[in-house]
């Protein structure tokens, strides 16, 4: 029997796969309708969770797509919809991961995540235009919410980790920001 846990990963792992390449590649064909995929995954992953964290991710997420898919939205905004799902590649890829890689993986999820999920996201946060959108309060109340959620989750991230890594994190973190933003 196929344990549902499992096959969820694995079907958000080739999702994320699919996203970062489409991002990477610019192929803004694929970026597009990878917004109905997305969402059907969201709608019945849904289902399957219980963390009330969790569930709002999936509640912003399927706004997200809904949203993009009703509205001609510029390119930067869905890929920076879609680029925070290379983190996810890295997330996903710890269930397949032989126990001597695991370290190493982590320590790509957790880069990742912050380049992604909060770097990133910042940036375009700060640099949006005002975009003449309908609905655009839409979008950022969503973007906002999502900013807010990913920084709880990488708080979370840091209490796992040990003493030393979140220094190393924090380290990171702030080498990341002076070489995007001071050089």
């Amino acid at each position: 029997m196929v344990n549902i846990i499992v096959l969820r990963d694995s079907v958000s792992l080739a999702l994320a796969v699919w996203a970062t390449h489409a991002v990477f590649t610019g192929d803004v064909a694929s970026m597009n309708f990878l917004l109905y995929p997305f969402t059907i995954f969201l709608l019945l992953d849904f289902y399957l969770q219980t963390k009330i964290d969790f569930i709002l991710h999936h509640v912003i997420g399927v706004v997200l797509c809904l949203y993009c898919i009703c509205v001609p939205i510029p390119e930067d905004i869905l890929t920076m919809g879609l680029y925070t799902e290379t983190s996810t590649i890295f997330l996903n890829a710890l269930i397949y991961s032989p126990k001597a890689y695991v370290p190493i993986v982590k320590l790509i999820f957790v880069c990742s995540f912050y380049v992604t999920r909060i770097e990133y996201y910042v940036e375009k946060m700060l640099n949006y235009d005002a975009y003449n959108l309908p609905y655009y309060w839409v979008l950022i109340t969503c973007v906002s919410a999502g900013l807010s959620l990913n920084l709880y989750w990488f708080s979370e991230i840091l209490k796992k980790a040990s003493p030393a890594g979140r220094v190393g994190i924090l380290i990171f973190a702030a080498v990341s920001f002076v070489v995007r933003y001071c050089l």
